[in-house]
This record gives structure tokens, sequence and C-alpha cells, in this order.
């Protein structure tokens, strides 16, 4: 047993081409070699499996039948190839009869051997069981007609292809070699856009002649395509009588022309976006996307029924809607696409169901290539209203704006009352005055005058900078007193506990009231105000709105998790695999690349950056010290009197003309007390640190020489909220304040006082905690539910006793 030269010889093998070397050599020992003549009979259909093969030399014919003899299975297996696998696999009979068209020279592995290797080697089971490409085929409209058993035979039909940018596919005026669909990517076919589940290189291989009447180029980015040889394309047409009308009939920019998100763009947008919008097929009872799920996706459903419902996370009730293909179509999916918000509804299929969807990031695509497309879109006014909305720029890259607003327009007219009336008393005093008098009474009373319409801009710019502000993940509170003071306050919507509306006179006449957010901080209850807001109960409904969707998310991960752990141990039904987006474009840099510091930046570095750092950055943790403005408070003092005491020194030595030991004894002696205490001042301020790691915030307070010291910690998932503070206009103007982290541990509250850009530091402590919210979250579904297969399995046992 065992073949010669077994690791080159298996390197031909497409389905070994991630194993290393040992690992052939170990299969090579497993092999027999056989060579059989031509028109032999390797296997018949329905003999029991014995043997899985792989063919070297030759060429072998697989032909199956129904019960009616007509043929539904045929392929020919060229050197490379392999067949035998399914029957061993599924431990049933030869569902075809295999002879050797010519003599073959085949290697041969017992079917108890393939099951092992199978288990030993995972990417060979991918290889050869071809679950990812069935999938992908089972959500292609164009083989909706085909069931799994075929799918597995046309998987082995088919050869998969990749296609750089910009490379041609084939030429006008070529032979044609095969028909294409397309896995993802953006092909250009003549002048006619295809992508995702779109299909292109059939009218030639219907023609007598077979040869291209148009040009195929792979677009923007690489292409990943399906290609079958003519002669399996003809065998697909024969298997299922009207594929070939199918394929003729299809036009994707007719069924745009019904969409009402597109009805108002030009024929020639409706070409360009056929080459951003992805076909995809539903089987009844499967899923298109869960409530609460991140699918920033727009479907449009041009044949077939699905029902969407929704869970209120409040009243626990479900609500349901039936939507069905109509002759105008039916999309859905706007504010998830446009407004990127996760979804409200579970949508399922009820019938056999194709749908067009547009992807968000193919959309982003889209707009920079034909900007003009975005004006014509047709959208709902709710939509278009929020779309226009810009982001803030302390959002993260994940996070989305849902409400920002300033105080109701009452409070600015309260706040400008006494200054309007003081200016109206200023100009009644200016026009009662005799203008013929020159004094200092005039030049006072236009002093007053400047400064009066001055206090009046303050007014009016310090209103317009405070806002209220609601995200997808947090609620935030912004007050900003120009040149003097800024704050933020914020609320994770996660740790939110209830949500209050109070209005009282004249608040219920004018349309505004106060919003109270409160969440849980040690034994007490923190609260966010939202003061003088317009139409709380809206703000009030937006938030439980978003903090249901969060709960949302977390019920989906653990049915995910569920279903991730059954399909693991007992294998689960194949689900149509759609890629979103349908189109492979490449990752955005979310962090521009870091520019290499300058000479002096360097120099400093290694001098005196090693002692006077304020921000420090060592593997997953970060470190800051009070601000330099802190450390100057502190040296000032012994800093001049070092000053001092050295001119001191330097002039009474001039004042005589020999040297006088015991003043230098005395001056040492003073000069090292006073470098003692600026030594003591520096180590106080650069011994109290700041830190953040991955799962925890640090607090460290500790004099110098040990005496004494003091180390606060707090988990993450204590935190409950982070808020900053710039308390003045010399910390405004140099970029200082307190960082202010609440947590319901008995630590209470955490200040990391006399920060840099305390906005960075609350920002890359709330980007840790969501991550680290996130891992926790899934760490404890995976420990939940890392049983439950065995649960399952003893629950199956139990029945059979």
């Amino acid at each position: 047993m065992g073949i010669t030269n077994a690791v080159e010889r298996l390197r031909n093998f497409w389905i070994f081409a991630e194993l290393g070397d040992r690992d052939l050599a170990h299969i090579g020992d497993l092999l027999l070699e056989e060579r059989v003549q031509k028109d032999h009979v390797l296997f018949a259909q329905g003999d029991r499996p014995d043997f899985f093969y792989l063919v070297e030399s030759g060429l072998i014919q697989e032909t199956g039948t129904d019960g009616t003899g007509r043929v539904v299975l045929r392929r020919t297996i060229e050197p490379g190839g392999f067949l035998g696998r399914w029957a061993l696999i599924h431990n049933r009979r030869r569902r075809a009869t295999a002879i050797a068209k010519t003599n073959t020279h085949l290697l041969a592995l017992r079917g108890a051997d393939l099951l092992a290797l199978l288990t030993m080697y995972p990417t060979l089971q991918a290889n050869l069981v071809r679950t990812d490409i069935i999938a992908r085929l089972l959500a292609i409209p164009l083989f909706r007609h085909f069931s799994e058993a075929q799918l597995e035979h046309i998987a082995d039909l088919l050869t998969v292809v990749e296609y750089p940018p910009q490379q041609t596919i084939f030429r006008q005026g070529e032979v044609a070699d095969g028909f294409y669909v397309v896995d993802r990517g953006q092909v250009l076919v003549g002048d006619r856009y295809v992508t995702a589940g779109n299909f292109f290189g059939h009218s030639a291989l219907f023609a007598r002649r077979s040869i291209r009447q148009q040009t195929a180029i792979a677009q923007q980015t690489q292409v990943r395509l399906f290609r079958f040889k003519p002669d399996a394309f003809r065998w697909l047409d024969e298997l299922r009588p009207g594929f070939h009308r199918e394929i003729q009939q299809f036009d994707i920019q007719q069924h745009l022309r019904k969409a009402t998100e597109f009805s108002h763009c030009t024929a020639d947008d409706r070409r360009l976006l056929a080459g951003y919008v992805g076909l995809a097929r539903y089987r009844p009872g499967d899923t298109l996307f869960y409530q609460g799920e991140f699918d920033p996706t727009l479907y449009f459903l041009y044949e077939g029924a699905v029902v969407a419902s929704s869970l209120d996370q409040q009243t626990k009730k479900t609500t349901y809607r039936h939507l069905r293909a109509g002759q105008n179509g039916i999309g859905f999916g706007q504010s998830a696409l446009f407004l990127e918000e996760p979804r409200d509804v579970t949508v399922q299929a009820t019938a056999e169901t194709q749908l067009l969807y547009l992807h968000r990031a193919d959309y982003n695509y889209l707009v920079q290539t034909s900007p003009a497309i975005e004006e014509r879109l047709n959208l709902r006014p709710e939509v278009q209203e929020r779309k226009q909305i810009k982001p803030v720029d302390w959002m993260t890259a994940d996070e989305h704006l849902l409400f920002r607003e300033r105080r109701h327009p009452f409070v600015l007219s309260m706040r400008l009352s006494f200054p309007i009336l003081t200016l109206l008393a200023l100009l009644v005093l200016w026009i009662l005055h005799e203008p013929t008098e020159q004094g200092i009474l005039g030049y006072l009373l236009l002093a007053l005058l400047f400064l009066n319409v001055l206090w009046l801009l303050w007014v009016y710019v310090d209103w317009r900078n405070d806002y209220y502000t609601v995200t997808d993940q947090r609620a935030v509170h912004e007050e900003k007193t120009l040149f003097i003071r800024e704050s933020r306050e914020e609320a994770p919507l996660a740790k939110v506990q209830n949500v209050n509306v109070s209005q009282q006179f004249p608040g219920q006449w004018l349309g505004y009231g106060t919003l109270v957010i409160e969440t849980a901080v040690k034994a007490e209850v923190s609260k966010l105000k939202f003061d003088y807001l317009r139409d709380p109960e809206k703000v009030q409904h937006l938030i439980l709105t978003q903090t249901g969707h969060v709960k949302a998310r977390e019920i989906l991960e653990v049915r995910q998790t569920i279903r991730e752990k059954l399909d693991e141990s007992v294998g689960g039904t194949l689900h149509p695999l759609v890629p979103r987006p349908a189109i492979p474009w490449p990752p955005e840099e979310t962090r521009p690349p870091s520019a290499a510091p300058n000479p002096l930046r360097r120099l400093y570095a290694a001098t005196f950056g090693r002692w006077f750092w304020i921000e420090k950055e060592e593997g997953n943790k970060i470190t800051w010290r009070k601000h330099w403005v802190r450390l100057l408070w502190r040296v000032w003092m012994p800093s001049l009197l070092l000053l001092f005491w050295i001119a001191l020194a330097i002039g009474v030595q001039l004042g005589f003309q020999k040297v006088h030991w015991g003043l230098i004894a005395v001056w040492v002696a003073g000069l090292l007390g006073l470098a003692f205490w600026w030594w003591w001042r520096f180590e106080n301020w650069g011994n109290d640190l700041y830190s953040v790691t991955n799962d925890r915030v640090i607090d460290i307070e500790a004099l110098p020489l040990g005496l004494r010291s003091k180390r606060t910690e707090t988990m993450f998932d204590r935190i409950q909220n982070v808020s900053y503070e710039i308390p003045n206009f010399a910390a405004t103007l140099l970029n200082y304040g307190t960082v202010i982290i609440s947590t319901a541990g008995a630590e209470g509250t955490l200040n990391f006082v006399y920060v840099r850009d305390p906005q960075g530091v609350q920002a890359e402590i709330f980007r840790r905690l969501a991550a680290y919210e996130d891992q926790q979250r899934r760490r404890q579904q995976e420990e939940q539910w890392a049983n439950l297969p065995d649960w399952f399995a003893e629950y199956d046992r139990l029945r059979q006793r």
C-alpha cells in the first residue's frame, strides 16, 4: 500500500492545496494505484461504495439516471479531478455509473480512510464537500429550480476562477469557451454591468457559431466567478426544461425600473446601478435577517412573499406584516441602508422568493462613481430628513447619529431678555443726551452700547454651543461656555434603566420639557438631564427604541451562538449564502498611518521625554500623567529659589577675594535642600498615574520614597458612564481637564484630573469599554451554550430507552 513520489504527485490535485508535505506523505501511504482500460466500468449506479478515486491521467465519464431512465447526472472527470466521494460521505449507494473513456491511471483511497482524513483535515473536507459553493448556488435565482442533490452535482461541474481588476475575461470575436455566474465582484459585459448573482456569456453558447459578440472586463475590484464549460452549460439546459428561456428573459434593469427608491433615476443611472445591485434567492422558511441585526442593505422583492415580524421588548408582543411582490415590486430597508440602523423586524420568506439587494458598501462606491444618483433617489421624507444630519466629530466610526438639538428657543429668549432691555435703556439714554455735548458721557454710552452688543452675541453663541445628542450607542449632553469651560456628560444606552419626562407651565404650551436618563451608579442613580428639550416625549421614545435594539442584538447573538453550536455538533440545513456586500471592496483604513516623528521629536523622546512624558502607550496599556501645567504649578517655587540661590552664591563669591569654606558648606547644604524639594515636587507629580487597559481603569497616587501609595482599579463591567469637564479659560486654551468615570462598584467615581485632551481620553475609554463588553458577552454566550449539543445528545439517548 502506498505510492511513490506522493507529495509531488498529490500537488497536482487542488483539493490538497492547503496541506503540508508531511500531510501529503501520510495520505500517499494510504493510496492504491489502479490502471484501467478504456470502457472499463469503475462502478455502477446502485453499487455499495468502497473507494474514493483521484484521476491522475485519462478521462472518466459519470452518468446517472432516475427511475424513468432520464439522465439526471452527467460529467466528465479530467486529470486533477476526483469522483466517488458522495456515496461514502452520505453512506448511500452510488448515484451514477463511472466508465473510463480512455486508458486511465487512478489513485484509490478506501472509504474508511477517506472519512478519517476528512476528520483530520478540515480544509480537505471543505474542498471535497464544497458546502460553501452549494450554499452559494442556493442563493442564486438562476438555480432556484434545482434540488440540493442536483446542486451537489452542479458544484462539481463548475470551476471557481478569479480575475484582478481591469483584467479581460474574454474578448469580442473569440470562440465561446464557457458560461459565467458572478459569485462576487463587478464585470462590464459590453455596455452592461453585472454583479453578484448575475451571469453572462450565455448568448454565444446558444448561437450556432459560438463567437463572442461582446468583451467582458473585470471592473474595480477582484472578481470571483463560477465558470461552466460549454458541455456543462448545455447539460444544465437539458436537466432543467425552460433554463434557456429563463436566462434569455432576465433583465435586471427592468426590475430596477419598478423599484420605488429608483423610480426617479434615469436609464443611465439604472444601467450603472445594475453593477452594484446583487441578486438573491430564498426558499420558504429561510430568514433574510433578524430583528436587532446590523444589516445595512436595501432589498427589493420582485418575486415571492415574506413575513416581517417585530417583537416589542417591553410588552413582549409580536406584530406581523405580510409583503408580497406585486406589479410594482416592494422594497424594504431604507433606514438600514441610508441611516445604517439595526433591523427593527425579522423577515422570513414564505414562498420561493427572489430579490435585488444593495449593500451600504456598494452604495458608497456607487455614489462616489456617480454622485448625481443620490440626488435622484426617491426616499421616505423621514429618511431623507435624517440623511441630511451630519455625524459629530467625537463619534466613533461605527456610531450613527439619531438626534441632535439645542435647548428650546424659549431659553434663548429668556437669556436675551435682560441684555435686550439694557440695550434699549442705553439707546434711550443715547437719544436723550445732547449730541452737541462733547465729553466722557458720549464716549461712555458708545462703549456701553458696544459691550452690550457683544453681550448679546455672546449669549446667542453660548446658547448655540450647547447640544443634546442621541446616537445608537449613547445619550450625550454637551455644555460649552465660550472660552471659559466645556463639559460632556454621557450615558451608554446599554446602561440606561429609566427615561422620564416632566413638563410644567409654560413648557406644556410651548412644547418643551425635561428628560431625565437614569443609570445605576453604586447604590445611587446617576441622572443625565436634558432640560428645556423640545418635544421630550419624542426623544424618550427614540431612546427607548434604541435600548430595545440593544436588547434585541443581545438576544440575536444568543440565538446565533445556539445555531452555531448545533451546526457544529449535529450539522445543519444548508442556508443560502448571499455575499454582502456584493463587491469585495478593500477595507477602509480606520486610522491614517502615523507619520514618522521629526528629528527634534526623536531627540526629545530620547532625552527629556524619558522623564517629562504625559502620555505613554505600552502594549495594550495607555498611561497618562497630569498635564505639564500641573507640574509647573508644583515646581515653580523651588525652581525660582534654586535660581536665586545659585545667583546669590555667584554674587557672594565675587565679593570675596578668597574662598570661604564655611559659606560654601552653607550654600551646598541649601542647594541640596532646594534640589530635594524640587525633586520631591517632580516625583509627586510623576507618581500620579491614570491608566486604561483592555479590561480596567487604574488610578495611582503615590508619594515619593514609598511613604504612601493608593491604587484604585475598577473593571470595565462596573463602569456606567464616562464624562469630562474642561473647567476654565486656561484649561480650554491648553486643552486639559477632568475625565469623570462613574462606576457601580464600591470605588464610586474615579476622576482623571488635569489630563491632556480629556475628549481623547474619554473616547479611548469608551472604545475599549465597547470592545470589552462585546468580548465578554461573546465569551459568556460561548460558555453558557457550549454544552448545548451534549444536552440534545443526552435527550436523544433518553428518548431511545
